[in-house]
């Protein structure tokens, strides 16, 4: 079954984005379907080092561009991205990073807000730091030419506490053929940043004995400080390349995420293309996304989530038919949609008649 052509393309386009998170896998995934429409897109890749099979993965893609900087220095980073724009001349940039907007951009630029960044804490040993980074923040969102959120309940976010006017919602998008079921086993799956407390996976270690299934959970367990995290009733996998954990996603009967803060989930829309019957977080955009295609459970109450487990676990029919659902639901939001809608989102900020006003330089928060 051929697609229907993507609308048109802009016929360059500089895109930013972070090794670690969702936001990589979405902005490799939606520059796959732009190179395939005939952009050229240009990755550019900042704040840590690419691992082999994220560098392999991209490198895949025919016609995309990569450029790396590793730098810590959030100063170095902006000068090299205003240097890329320079040497490039992109028609449009897609910012994934919400601190770049605010730079002196002369090019039109359309900036995805990744919600992570709306709740980092402030650095110990500068307590300042998370006001200025949301100021820094604010003047960003007031700079783009189009602001990208994924779901309505981040866009209100963004509008009730940063005063954002306007903006756009595109859900995260894959590529279904990467993900199938296969013959599930009795099995329950949790993949996420392990060291990440909003994730919430001392949970799952928590409720792990209270049930009769096994329990797995693939991640990266080490914080970026180097510490290893610990889960003692619980299997750790550690982080693993995109097709093994395609492998476990398509084993697993049930798909566990207790996320206390949670945009949109692209695991979750990985675990539901795969077949799996979902017990989710039940935040505002969990709930918009996955109402009436998952369980869901309050990420303060193990006991919930442990009765939710065990329901599905011992009725096979409600989890054949959750994980039917989860996958229905999942077909909605595949890469080629989310390509169609972010081309959308390129021609309005072309469109926009007022002229580029460059930001005031700016000092990005350490």
């Amino acid at each position: 079954m051929e697609h229907p052509a993507i609308p048109p393309v802009p016929a360059s386009i500089l895109m930013t984005v972070e090794p670690a998170g969702g936001a990589w896998t979405r902005s490799v995934e939606l520059a796959r379907e732009l190179c395939d429409a005939g952009s050229e897109v240009t990755l550019a890749v900042t704040g840590g080092s690419l691992s082999p099979d994220q560098r392999a993965l991209a490198y895949r893609i025919p016609g995309l561009d990569m450029q790396e900087n590793a730098s810590s220095r959030p100063e170095e980073c902006a000068d090299w991205l205003l240097d890329l724009e320079d040497a490039l001349s992109p028609r449009v940039v897609h910012l994934n990073g919400c601190l770049e907007g605010a730079l002196p951009w002369r090019t039109r630029t359309v900036m995805s807000v990744h919600p992570g960044q709306l709740t980092r804490p402030p650095q110990a040993n500068d307590p300042d730091s998370w006001a200025r980074q949301r100021e820094t923040l604010r003047r960003s969102l007031t700079a783009a030419d189009l602001v990208v959120a994924p779901s309505h309940a981040v866009l209100s976010l963004l509008v009730e506490s940063y005063g954002l006017s306007g903006g756009r919602i595109i859900p995260p998008g894959r590529d279904p053929s990467a993900f199938a079921p296969a013959d599930k086993e009795p099995l329950i799956l949790g993949v996420g940043r392990v060291w990440e407390s909003a994730k919430n996976f001392s949970l799952l270690d928590d409720i792990a004995p209270l049930l009769n299934w096994p329990m797995v959970v693939a991640g990266d367990n080490r914080t970026p400080a180097g510490e290893a995290i610990r889960l003692d009733n619980v299997s750790l996998l550690g982080r693993l390349p995109q097709g093994q954990l395609a492998a476990w996603y398509a084993r697993a009967a049930i798909f566990v995420y207790p996320s206390r803060f949670e945009p949109s989930g692209l695991s979750v829309l990985e675990a539901a293309l795969s077949g799996c019957a979902l017990v989710l977080a039940d935040t505002p955009s969990l709930r918009e996304i996955w109402t009436g295609a998952a369980l869901f459970a309050c990420p303060d109450d193990p006991a919930a989530f442990a009765a939710r487990l065990r329901q599905l676990a011992e009725d096979r029919s409600l989890r054949e038919a959750m994980g039917h659902a989860a996958r229905s639901r999942a077909l909605r939001y595949g890469s080629r949609r989310m390509a169609e809608a972010y081309c959308a989102a390129y021609g309005e900020a072309l469109a926009t008649s007022s002229m580029r006003s460059p930001a005031a330089a700016m000092q990005l928060p350490l």
